[in-house]
């Protein structure tokens, strides 16, 4: 691709003396072709001279008119019948030049073309063959340039709208947590320095190490853990609250907050609703490929859940992050009846 950056800042810098270098090339080449003696005589470079002109005339009407208005828009029939009208073009200045022009400009030399139709089809199709071939070359260079920057305003576009999505996770349970230590501090509980500990880890894993694409599957579980013993602390049926893994965790890599949220709607919704028949269980089912995780949770009797506010927002949040960082790998199933809420995620690793 670098190269290919080169290419098209070399040629777009310096196209004036690239043409310059092809014609004089081109003028060497066809001045020792046409030579028949021992050594170049001056006919011999008029006759290159004359030569010149047709195929001048036709290369720089297929690079500036038909290529731009015929080959670049996709018209590849029209641009067919064209090349089939140039070479009658490149034919007629032929002839008009050694018949009429040599006479003309040159009339002490006989200066008369060696060459029928057949063979001037075969110069009309190597220098328009040649010429357009580096023309596209140039536009293939520059097509790719273009594909890397969308590439990669495309990537830039993602990592802030995945930052974005992972700040809109709730962070109502901070100030929650808080108000269970401060109640865990006034009643001089032992386990308030536990509570400070795990609430710490949580947030440094929030601020700092989920700011990575993909994380440890071990870190994100053991972030999962430790925000599930802090909203144990906040509820009366933490015997209902059931965490189940199974499976090898090895170097897996998973998406970071990918299921906090589905959590901790479970915890609002669950636990902490106004029900007696209260239970969460959380499960994930682990494989070296894949990741299935499910989430079963009572319908509480909260405003949240009345206002079906998961199936909105949130829901959203964590649909978009899916699709940005597993697009065609994620399987995705909410569920709900009168007294259960249920999800199943999916994820291909």
């Amino acid at each position: 691709m670098k190269l290919g950056m080169n290419f098209r800042q070399f040629f777009a810098r310096n196209e004036i003396i690239i043409h310059i270098l092809f014609w004089i090339i081109s003028f060497y080449s066809l001045l020792n072709h046409f030579s028949i003696a021992s050594e170049i005589q001056p006919i011999d470079y008029l006759y290159t001279l004359l030569f010149h002109i047709s195929i001048l005339t036709v290369v720089y009407l297929n690079l500036y008119a038909l290529i731009p208005r015929f080959l670049e828009r996709q018209h590849y029939g029209i641009y067919g019948i064209t090349l089939v009208l140039l070479f009658g073009v490149f034919y007629g200045i032929h002839v008009f030049t050694f018949d009429v022009l040599s006479k003309i400009l040159f009339p002490d030399y006989f200066l008369i073309t060696f060459y029928n139709y057949d063979d001037l089809l075969i110069y009309f199709a190597i220098y328009i063959g040649s010429t357009t071939l580096f023309v596209l070359s140039r536009y293939w260079f520059e097509i790719l340039d273009s594909k890397k920057k969308l590439a990669e305003a495309e990537k830039e576009k993602i990592h802030h709208e995945l930052k974005s999505l992972k700040a809109q996770v709730n962070p109502h349970f901070l100030f929650n947590s808080l108000n269970t230590i401060y109640s865990l501090a006034l009643k001089k509980s032992d386990n308030t320095a536990e509570v400070i500990v795990k609430l710490a880890d949580v947030l440094r894993y929030i601020i700092y190490e989920s700011n990575a694409e993909k994380v440890e599957l071990q870190k994100e579980l053991d972030f999962i853990k430790k925000y599930i013993d802090l909203q144990k602390l906040r509820t009366n049926a933490a015997n209902a609250i059931q965490f189940t893994e199974t499976g090898e965790i090895g170097s897996q890599m998973v998406a970071p907050l990918i299921f906090i949220v589905f959590i901790e709607n479970a915890f609002k919704h669950g636990p902490k609703g106004d029900t007696e028949n209260q239970f969460l269980h959380i499960r994930f089912d682990i494989s070296t490929k894949d990741i299935v995780f499910l989430v079963e949770n009572n319908l509480g009797k909260c405003a949240e859940i009345e206002n079906n506010q998961f199936k909105g927002l949130g829901l959203e949040n964590v649909r978009r992050r899916l699709e940005l960082m597993y697009p065609g790998k994620h399987y995705l199933a909410i569920s709900d009846n009168n007294d259960k809420f249920m999800i199943r995620l999916e994820l291909q690793l």
